[in-house]
């Protein structure tokens, strides 16, 4: 498996606390089945003076593999980042401030959890006319699709991807989200299932439980692509050519 969207790296506040227990991270996924992870710190607080953060990401991303290696852990780690939606992201992307997943056209970005940005939209069109291809981070948990998933639904029909949570699925943040959850996986708007780990033991860095409850929900070879095969064309920076979404009708998400 492959997990695109974990806090892998210390000294970001969103990370682990020192080199031990990212490597314990590691630990964890791989026991899980992990094969390959993406380090994905949030840049909400980085400023125009942090423009250099790419370079910092990978130089921590190859102190972090070796130190893997060196304990004979077989994962990859793949540098990368959790873009905060702004109205200027493009001006962050030519500063070096936000960048894509592991040097691909694919730039996962999280919306807030409370209402949808007016400019939003907008945004993700200027990500896309960039010729880079927007993956949403975690849209069930984001207060706009879940009062109207279908909104997630237009997105994905313009190319745009989303990323759900494993913990999610595994009604981890209330039942709410986990139906939310469960809809957006059964109307093909999700394309990436994601630990989102913050820690070895707080927000493990863990998939094969919410993979296996993706197979019971779309089969088998449906949550194959969600954890492998799909999460691996963003390593290659291989297009993804996805199943089209279908709408969800207003009975199914009146809450």
């Amino acid at each position: 498996m492959i997990d695109i969207h974990v806090h892998l790296l210390p000294h970001y506040d969103d990370g682990p606390e020192d080199l031990e227990q990212a490597v314990e991270m590691v630990q964890v996924a791989a026991a899980d089945g992990v094969e390959a992870m993406v380090a994905t710190p949030h840049n909400v607080n980085w400023s125009p003076a942090h423009a250099h953060r790419q370079a910092e990401v990978e130089a921590d991303v190859a102190a972090l593999q070796a130190e893997v290696d060196r304990r004979g852990l077989r994962v990859r780690i793949y540098p990368g980042v959790e873009v905060y939606i702004a109205p200027d992201l493009v001006a962050q992307l030519r500063r070096g401030q936000a960048f894509p997943l592991c040097g691909s056209r694919y730039l996962l970005v999280e919306f807030p959890f409370g209402s949808t940005p007016t400019y939003g939209e907008q945004v993700l069109f200027e990500l896309q006319v960039q010729g880079l291809v927007p993956i949403v981070a975690h849209p069930e948990r984001h207060a706009g699709v879940v009062e109207d998933p279908n909104l997630l639904y237009r997105w994905v029909g313009r190319g745009i991807l989303a990323q759900l949570n494993a913990g999610s699925l595994l009604g981890q943040f209330g039942r709410r989200v986990e139906e939310v959850a469960r809809l957006l996986l059964e109307h093909g708007m999700v394309h990436f299932i994601g630990s989102d780990g913050h820690g070895p033991r707080h927000r493990p860095p863990l998939l094969k439980e919410a993979a296996a409850r993706a197979a019971g929900l779309v089969g088998p070879e449906q949550a194959a692509c969600l954890v492998q095969h799909w999460p691996a064309a963003v390593l290659a920076d291989a297009p993804l050519d996805v199943p089209p979404p279908r709408p969800v009708k207003r009975r199914r998400w009146f809450w």
